[in-house]
């Protein structure tokens, strides 16, 4: 019958539309993806800060009062200029994240897999789509303790960049 021809039309309009979607949703997760501003040069350091606000390079635990995380954008011709978030994740020689909610930590989706990802703070820069260098200061309520810390910043919920800190 017309009218059973008519539906079947309108199922196959409707898969059509619903792959075009999934075409679509594809093709923005790759322009997120690529859109993603990796880092380079990601260096971390312990400081402990003396009573004049200098701070003073150091290397074992129980001394540092401060830890900088450096890093530097790198050109990335998709990403547009503006503002643009990375997130400071630093885990602890155990596999635990260090977070305290009340500092600024606080969770992101990975766009990798989509598990949430504790971070432990963030930072905002103004992007100018070149290479420039951004600093990230962590500074505890608790001691650090000794061992191998990993650090990794993530953009857009991708990981931009990875390093790793030794604490005596």
């Amino acid at each position: 019958s017309q009218r059973t021809v008519l539906e079947e039309q309108n199922e196959d309009l409707l898969t059509d539309q619903e792959r075009l979607k999934q075409k679509q949703q594809k093709m923005l997760e790759k322009i997120n993806r690529a859109s993603v501003i990796e880092v380079q040069n990601l260096i971390s350091e312990g400081f402990k800060v003396n009573n004049n606000g200098k701070l003073r390079s150091r290397r074992r635990a129980r001394n540092i009062d401060l830890l900088k995380v450096c890093f530097s954008t790198t050109s990335n011709p998709v990403a547009q200029a503006g503002k643009e978030t990375f997130h400071l994740r630093i885990i602890n020689p155990i596999g635990e994240t260090i977070a305290v909610e009340t500092m600024g930590s606080g969770v992101i989706q990975s766009q990798t897999n989509q598990e949430l990802i504790r971070f432990t703070t963030f930072t905002e820069v103004d992007y100018r789509q070149k290479p420039e260098q951004y600093c990230i200061d962590w500074k505890p309520i608790t001691p650090f303790m000794e061992g191998l810390y990993e650090i990794e910043l993530y953009n857009k919920g991708y990981r931009a960049g990875k390093t790793t800190f030794e604490m005596r």
